[in-house]
């Protein structure tokens, strides 16, 4: 049995309507009970797909808003159209908080299948992996400054695609 603990801090999904070019940011957690989809490649895409399917029949009349989901961006769609965008920043088994997923990369244009990689699936960063011991310090540090007090530790690929390439 595999024990993972996964600790996200931060979902965004991202809707472009291509037609218009206006982007909208949704509620990710609006269309589902749970959190789940973020953590899988497959579930992503999924979830990108019901979401583009739920977003155009409420725009059409057809369904309503989840209550209480402050998403009202459907009646704005104009097209069918359009692209849905997730960034996500997980943390597995107390590594560092890092993105999953490339935040540039349309789910719904999505080449997914189990017998081929994930393309839009980051490498894990694995360069700090020996800084665990100092982070364990440094938390403990912070920690003892007040009750308020948190740490959070974040990695991330380089601005240029150039730098990015060498890491894959």
């Amino acid at each position: 049995m595999m024990v993972h603990s996964w600790d996200t801090i931060l979902v965004v999904v991202k809707v472009v309507d291509n037609e218009s070019g206006r982007e909208y940011f949704i509620d990710a957690d609006a269309w589902t009970l749970n959190d789940r989809w973020n953590k899988h490649a497959d579930m992503c895409v999924q979830y990108a797909q019901c979401l583009k399917r739920n977003l155009l029949m409420e725009s059409k009349g057809e369904i309503q808003t989840p209550s209480g989901s402050n998403n009202e961006i459907s009646k704005y769609i104009t097209s069918e159209n359009i692209s849905i965008y997730t960034d996500v920043w997980c943390s597995l088994n107390k590594r560092f908080q890092q993105r999953m997923y490339d935040p540039n990369y349309d789910l719904l244009k999505a080449n997914w299948s189990p017998f081929r990689p994930v393309e839009w699936l980051l490498p894990l960063l694995t360069e700090y992996n020996d800084f665990r011991a100092r982070m364990y310090e440094i938390t403990q540090d912070v920690y003892s400054w007040s009750n308020q007090s948190d740490v959070l530790f974040i990695a991330d690929f380089p601005a240029d695609p150039e730098q990015f390439l060498t890491y894959t």
